[in-house]
């Protein structure tokens, strides 16, 4: 699946079963009551830092997780890897620390 334009989540489960490319101008949108559940990889591009926002969200990257607690260590390590490639500005305080 390729996001070009705006995917606002109206709280709700979404649950994507292959791989979801975020665009230049795409941007994923959710808040309380949202979930978002990648089976496979999301590739991020945007630069749309204005629209773009799961912070408020459900994040799981699942594909592998048979438990909570493995979905958030996977959450974890592909968040690590994805900041180990990107330069995020202005620094944001991630998971609680600073």
């Amino acid at each position: 699946m390729t996001v070009g334009g705006r995917y606002i989540s109206d709280p709700s489960t979404n649950t994507f079963m292959s791989n979801v490319t975020v665009t230049a101008s795409g941007t994923l949108e959710g808040g309380y009551g949202d979930l978002f559940d990648f089976k496979k990889n999301l590739i991020i591009n945007s630069t749309n830092n204005l629209g773009f926002n799961l912070r408020l969200s459900t994040v799981e990257f699942s594909a592998w997780a048979t438990t909570p607690t493995q979905s958030r260590r996977r959450l974890r390590d592909e968040f690590l890897l994805l900041v180990g490639q990107l330069r995020l500005w202005p620094a944001q305080p991630w998971f609680g620390g600073r």
